[in-house]
């Protein structure tokens, strides 16, 4: 929470542009090959979205790079267009919860994770992948 704070009076198109600059220098990078090839491999056949913890900033540029929909994440609080430093939606350990108030069936969904706090969303969905430590994966069971 604390850090959101450090956001407040920034314009959303200014927030975009560094989330852009972080995706091209920093995230894209350090990709995930296998889950990456999984999701281009799932998205042949599937419609895909992205539910993340991080700020909906983020995970809309995430999203459009990767060619993903529809991104539900953390809300910002925004007051034309500028961000007011607080949260709107909080998804963080939520996820389960957010995309079941949001209308998503999960019991018919395939979830690709590497956090542990997806836990319920790895046990609600049809067919799951954890990419992460053998040990890491037990805990998901």
């Amino acid at each position: 929470m604390l850090a959101v704070l450090f956001l407040k009076g920034i314009k959303r198109s200014t927030l975009e542009l560094a989330a852009q600059n972080f995706y091209d220098n920093f995230l894209y990078k350090r990709r995930n090959k296998l889950a990456f090839d999984l999701l281009y491999e799932l998205k042949e056949k599937n419609t895909l979205f992205l539910a993340s913890a991080t700020l909906d900033f983020i995970a809309e540029i995430i999203s459009k790079n990767i060619g993903i929909p529809v991104a539900i994440s953390t809300e910002l609080f925004y007051l034309d267009n500028v961000c007011m430093g607080s949260y709107k939606e909080e998804v963080m350990g939520n996820k389960y919860d957010t995309l079941e108030k949001k209308n998503f069936c999960l019991d018919s969904y395939i979830v690709i994770t590497d956090n542990i706090s997806d836990a319920k969303l790895v046990q609600k969905s049809l067919f799951s992948y954890c990419i992460c430590e053998y040990e890491y994966a037990k805990e998901m069971e």
